[in-house]
């Protein structure tokens, strides 16, 4: 083989190694605006496929109040022989929310189920769906409360948190997977606890924004089958 031809032959294989290079690139860079792409319709979240140890893709830990933020994981449940998300940390205490944000949502008028276990806490067991975050200190919350048996919504204005209502819900087991399903349709705020409903209101601080997961000061919740979807017209 003469110079010229190596050198053509080394030419071809230096551009299809650029060409390799930038369709990956391509490739990668199409993956990630797919995966933050906003969703407004539906979302359902078994966990299953996801691997133990950290959040999945798109959510993010946050807090409102002192200390720090929770430690949210996915989790082999051993009991249970399946994988759930978990917030885990004991550290915080007080009027403290403990947040996991599913980052790349948008809903209004909104849908929320979630089967949920309260696991360990001392000072609290609940927790419950946040909707219509706009960040850290401003949202909705609904809290399940196995110690005080009660279900509580919550707004939170600029890091205040107001009780907008706290009702009774009969017996709430601990340790036990409960069903708690929450629908804000225009103002309209209804909360059910397995399957029956305790709460009716109106609200219309928060019109939109994201939604996802709570939990209070030092409880330890278990939260699966996690479905999010619009509000039927």
């Amino acid at each position: 083989m003469n110079r010229d031809t190596t050198k053509t032959a080394l030419t071809c294989i230096l551009l299809s190694m650029i060409l390799f290079y930038l369709s990956t690139c391509d490739r990668n860079n199409d993956a990630a605006r797919i995966e933050k792409e906003i969703i407004t319709d539906k979302i359902d979240f078994e966990f299953e496929k996801y691997k133990p140890g950290r959040l999945p893709p798109n959510w993010k830990s946050e807090k409102t109040g002192r200390g720090k933020n929770g430690k949210w994981l996915i989790l082999y449940d051993k009991k249970e022989k399946e994988n759930v998300l978990a917030q885990v940390s004991k550290r915080n205490l007080g009027n403290h929310f403990n947040l996991a944000v599913i980052e790349n949502t948008w809903f209004s008028d909104v849908e929320i189920k979630m089967n949920l276990k309260m696991m360990d806490g001392q000072e609290e067991l609940a927790g419950g769906p946040v909707w219509r975050y706009q960040d850290a200190n401003n949202y909705y919350v609904c809290l399940a409360d196995p110690l005080k048996e009660r279900l509580r919504v919550y707004k939170v204005i600029n890091g205040e948190k107001r009780l907008i209502i706290s009702k009774s819900a009969g017996k709430i087991e601990a340790h036990e997977w409960e069903k708690l399903k929450v629908e804000h349709e225009k103002d309209k705020i209804s909360c059910w606890f397995d399957e029956k409903k305790y709460i009716e209101i109106r609200d219309s601080t928060f019109l939109s924004g994201k939604v996802g997961l709570c939990t209070k000061a030092d409880a330890v919740v278990y939260f699966n089958n996690v479905s999010v979807e619009i509000e039927d017209k």
